[in-house]
């Protein structure tokens, strides 16, 4: 439990400020996600080091029990997924982003997760 709550503390407040700059900057991120689209070596460079990071986490952070944590783990291997997904098959990523990118409902469910998920490892953690 002390590793989840060390990543717990890193990655609450980090949910936390992501969720604050996307309310803030909702137009921004969508210039953000078509430039990224456009731009073939910041997708790999992205895909490469999230596949490493999330790795990692997952490596040191695979609990599979019936307590919060597992909420760290879900968490890893969904980013780990997508970042596997983005350095197989790029297009097919690149389609699913292209589709979904300009929904308000696809930004504002991400704001709900982003202060959810945030907000309560920052209360498990502190």
């Amino acid at each position: 439990m002390e590793t989840s709550l060390y990543l717990a503390s890193i990655l609450g407040p980090l949910l936390f400020v992501i969720w604050i700059w996307l309310v803030l900057n909702a137009e921004m991120y969508r210039k953000m996600v078509n430039n990224f689209l456009s731009e073939s070596i910041a997708l790999y460079a992205s895909a490469v080091w999230g596949f490493l990071a999330w790795l990692l986490m997952i490596q040191s952070h695979n609990i599979w029990e019936f307590s919060w944590g597992v909420i760290i783990t879900l968490l890893g291997w969904l980013i780990f997924l997508k970042s596997a997904l983005l350095l197989t098959i790029p297009r097919v990523f690149e389609d699913m982003v292209k589709k979904f990118k300009f929904s308000n409902g696809i930004i504002q469910t991400a704001w709900v997760f982003y202060i959810l998920i945030g907000l309560f490892l920052i209360f498990k953690a502190f």
